[in-house]
Parts: C-alpha cells; sequence; structure tokens
C-alpha cells in the first residue's frame, strides 16, 4: 500500500461511522468515490450479480479454468501385492506427483486468465466495480485488484457468493440461457 492510500485510510477512519459515509468522506479528501458490491444498495446488488453472473460463465468458457482445474497426475497404482515398504514409496511419490500437479494447475488458470485472457479478466473485476469494459481497460493499475480485495474481505458479499458455490444453484446460474 503506498502512502496516499495509507493516509486516506486514515483520514477517512476519523470521519465515517459506516459504510454509507465512505463515499462522503472520499469526496471530501478530493477522490472519486467506489461504488462495488460492498457498498451499493440492494438492488444495484442484485442487477450487478446477475451481470456478473453472465460474465462469469462466458470468462470460465474463454479461459477454461475449469477444465485446467481438473487436469490429474498420473499416480502409481497400489496394489494387495506390494510390500508396505513398496505402498509407503508409492504413497509418498503419488503426494509428490499430486502436489506438482496442483502448482502446474494453479500457474495454468493464472496465465489463462492474467495472460492469454488479460482482457476478459479485466472487464469482470471492472463489473465488480460498477465500471464498463472500456473504463476498466483504462483504469491505473491495481485500482480494480485493491477494490477486488475490498469486496473478498468483506463478509457479507463472500457469504453471499460462497452461498451459491456451496449450492446447486451456482450452476443453474452458470449454465442458464440468457
Amino acid at each position: 500500500m503506498d502512502n496516499a492510500s495509507a493516509e486516506i485510510k486514515v483520514n477517512v477512519s476519523d470521519k465515517v461511522n459506516d459504510i454509507k459515509d465512505v463515499g462522503a468522506a472520499i469526496q471530501v479528501e478530493g477522490l472519486r468515490p467506489t461504488k462495488n458490491l460492498a457498498n451499493c444498495t440492494n438492488v444495484e446488488f442484485l442487477v450487478q450479480t446477475n451481470r456478473i453472473r453472465k460474465q462469469v460463465a462466458e470468462w470460465l468458457s474463454i479461459t477454461n479454468v475449469l477444465k485446467i482445474r481438473k487436469h490429474r497426475a498420473t499416480l502409481i497404482e497400489i496394489t494387495d501385492n506390494m510390500s508396505a515398504e513398496e505402498k509407503a514409496k508409492a504413497e509418498a511419490e503419488n503426494e509428490k506427483r499430486v502436489n506438482a500437479q496442483l502448482k502446474q494447475n494453479l500457474s495454468d488458470m493464472i496465465d489463462a486468465c492474467l495472460e492469454t485472457n488479460a482482457e476478459k479478466t479485466v472487464e469482470l473485476l471492472g463489473l465488480m466495480c460498477f465500471l464498463t469494459p472500456e473504463e476498466a481497460k483504462n483504469e491505473k493499475p491495481f485500482f480494480l485488484i485493491r477494490n477486488f480485495l475490498d469486496m473478498f474481505n468483506d463478509k457479507d458479499v463472500m457469504g453471499f457468493f460462497s452461498s451459491l458455490m456451496q449450492s446447486d444453484l451456482m450452476s443453474i446460474l452458470l449454465s442458464a440461457k440468457e
């Protein structure tokens, strides 16, 4: 965090009693307020999360993140014919292979999101701040990431998305036709 951000947080926290006061406090400091899922109205939240749902479905299809996530390590078959020592060695090797595959999958997903499909990822992050694709593309570096992290740390926003992910509703929402 740069010094300007740290100073703003201190100044804003001195003046703000609840989230509704944040916009006014930031305007007093001479900065534009940032609307995001953590500080919008109920109606704005519902409309924007539906827009995000549609964008996420497209983004997942384009990035192949769900396919990459399913890549599995080739494991050594453990049989009853193996000695205890052979089984232990095979299990240890399998664990190494699984960990290596998980790291490779994560690296491939990061490449797919942040390099190969950077424009679509920026558009998706922009939607969380109520920005058009053009506005999101022209924002300063770290603006979207900082706002994404603010929302990620908001227990209500994360609770909403966690509830969707834990239910069958998420698969229905992602596969629904427009």
